[in-house]
């Protein structure tokens, strides 16, 4: 385990949805989402090109504003929050990490804020930054990046344990009005693994399958091609199609023609399936990835409720490192456990 968590928010749903759906999705992925309504909490384009992002909006005074925050446990003693952050018409917190830290955006100055220790930089509004913070218990220290330019460093409060959660939005009465907007979230500890220290801003690019290679699982509600419903967003939706297998082994494997785009150093690649079991024996699901010359699978524990499960592989099959021409000439998959 290193690279936790990555997300992009741009396999749930659209940005048409309803709220109550785009909560639903999150929830399924491992978020809360508090106070979402449809005038303060909805999905947008985000700040690569096709992507999309979460949007909260603070109205001034309110007794109820809304956050999203995200729990990682981790025996790690270095542990990175990555995030991509754009704020509008008031400058209000960026994060907390509850029992951590509170990064504050100093309104006088423009500059961040934990505490009364100020940022080096001026973060202009209405603008994407890339915003990391480092909790380090080795060194007892929390340092905060943005645009891979460090801000600050002040002391790790004592009695941090091994539980992390970190918050976006608001969770007190604001007296200002203010838009925040997040996107390309990725989690990372020093416990192990391949990406061990903070990564810089990251990009988080989706791609959905587009052409069938192996067919074994059997679709329902569709006639199309499988790599269509697994595609597809909103897959909770009343009458959406999905796939289902209930024999040992049986493989769905899939491409996609969605090119990375530029060729930047890649971390890791996850694969995420929407996916539940349908009876209570034990159940995995085996997400794969498929170079043509080795094969890697991971498999997830199911439940009888659908959530989002996601597979973190670091190194391409067989140990190399991922290139853009790996990851766009392999295929990825499903496999019944």
């Amino acid at each position: 385990m290193t690279m936790l968590i990555t997300d992009g928010f741009d396999h749930y749903t659209t940005a048409a949805d309803t709220v109550a759906n785009i909560t639903t999705y999150l929830q399924a992925a491992g978020y809360v989402v508090n106070n979402a309504t449809a005038a303060t909490f909805g999905i947008v384009a985000g700040q690569d090109a096709g992507s999309l992002a979460l949007r909260m909006n603070i109205v001034a005074a309110s007794a109820t504003p809304p956050s999203v925050s995200r729990t990682v446990t981790t025996p790690g003693t270095l542990v990175v929050f990555g995030f991509s952050f754009k704020g509008t018409q008031a400058r209000l917190r960026f994060a907390r990490i509850a029992g951590v830290v509170d990064l504050d955006w100093d309104a006088a100055t423009g500059k961040m804020k934990v505490g009364s220790t100020m940022g080096t930089d001026v973060i202009i509004l209405n603008a994407y930054w890339y915003i990391e913070i480092e909790v380090d218990k080795a060194l007892n220290e929390v340092r905060v990046w943005a645009n891979d330019t460090l801000q600050l460093t002040v002391p790790l409060a004592g009695g941090v344990g091994n539980t992390y959660t970190i918050t976006w939005g608001m969770s007190a009465s604001s007296a200002t009005a203010a838009t925040m907007e997040i996107d390309d979230v990725y989690v990372l500890d020093n416990n192990g693994g391949v990406n061990v220290a903070r990564t810089g801003p990251l990009q988080m690019i989706t791609r959905a399958p587009t052409s069938d290679v192996v067919t074994q699982w059997t679709p329902v509600g569709a006639t199309g091609t499988h790599a269509s419903i697994l595609a597809q967003l909103s897959p909770g939706a009343v009458n959406a199609p999905y796939l289902q297998a209930n024999v040992d082994g049986k493989t769905d494997k899939f491409t996609s023609n969605n090119v990375l785009p530029n060729a930047n150093k890649i971390f890791s690649v996850a694969l995420v399936a929407y996916a539940r079991k349908g009876d209570l024996d034990n159940r995995n699901l085996g997400l794969l990835i498929d170079t043509g010359t080795n094969t890697s699978e991971l498999p997830v524990p199911l439940t009888t409720g659908f959530l989002y499960q996601q597979a973190m592989f670091e190194k391409a099959p067989g140990g190399a490192d991922w290139t853009q021409n790996t990851v766009e000439s392999s295929q990825l998959g499903i496999v019944a456990r």
